[in-house]
């Protein structure tokens, strides 16, 4: 990623500030700045940046919002990795929130509110959190099935999210990058590949529009004997902030956890 991206319109004015709406969103390799106009909910100003500064010119003005909202991608590293050794120092900056002396040991999933930001800086700060991460709610979702063992994957737009649970334990948490139908049914079938799941007798519910040319529920049936598909909206709150921060910023960020 470069150091610094900004993409201004030619509408941006400092003087108008404090009638845009500013986003900050976090992201595992930085930051970005989303201002929307809010006369008439146009985006003015994105920049992306590798670190939060105070200064920021950004960060130096006055808005009539400001949000910080965390990334939805995430992914699971195992606790094997998280014992002693040199394996600290490559897994601690993905925990920025902790001090450097932190040691990691388990992979149980860190609360959102762990997250530090300098409240003073902007009072009145709301904080957001993706719908999807963390990953407790697509948990909470699976353990209401009261099933011991289970494969849930969510089709979110461009983004395939999936969990597997054996003997009620957490295995696998991961997010995909996926395009099409293929892609999607690929990423599936490696998870059930590579955990050894008994295609016979382990569910896959499928979060998705069956509708949708990219739900390969079809295809997957034929390797997979029960696939479930639960329409988003039926026992599922998959439901996004209306407001339009960050629209572009998956033009500018490619982020893949595999």
């Amino acid at each position: 990623m470069p150091n610094v991206t900004d993409l201004i319109s030619p509408s941006f004015s400092t003087e108008k500030s404090s009638t845009y709406r500013l986003s900050i969103r976090e992201y595992p390799n930085g930051f970005s700045f989303c201002a929307v106009d809010s006369d008439d909910n146009s985006c003015v100003a994105i920049k992306l940046t590798p670190t939060l500064s105070h200064e920021e010119p950004l960060l130096a003005l006055h808005f009539s919002e400001v949000r910080f909202v965390k990334d939805a991608a995430f992914s699971v590293v195992p606790s094997a990795f998280l014992r002693g050794g040199d394996s600290d120092a490559e897994f601690l900056p993905i925990g920025r929130h902790l001090k450097k002396r932190a040691v990691l040991h388990s992979a149980l999933l860190p609360d959102g509110n762990a997250i530090l930001f300098d409240t003073k800086k902007f009072p009145g700060l709301q904080m957001d959190y993706i719908p999807r991460h963390p990953i407790q709610e697509l948990y909470q979702f699976g353990t209401s099935l009261q099933r011991s063992d289970y494969c849930m994957a969510e089709m979110n737009g461009a983004q395939l999210n999936i969990i597997t649970v054996t003997g009620h334990k957490l295995r696998l948490a991961n997010t995909f990058a996926y395009e099409t139908s293929e892609d999607a049914a690929y990423y599936i079938l490696s998870v059930f590949q590579q955990l050894a799941l008994d295609a016979e007798t382990v569910p896959l519910h499928l979060i998705a529009d069956e509708r949708a040319p990219q739900c390969p529920a079809g295809f997957l049936s034929e390797y997979i004997r029960n696939v479930n598909i639960v329409k988003p909206g039926e026992g599922w709150n998959a439901a996004f902030p209306a407001d339009i921060y960050h629209r572009f910023a998956t033009q500018l960020y490619s982020l893949i956890c595999a």
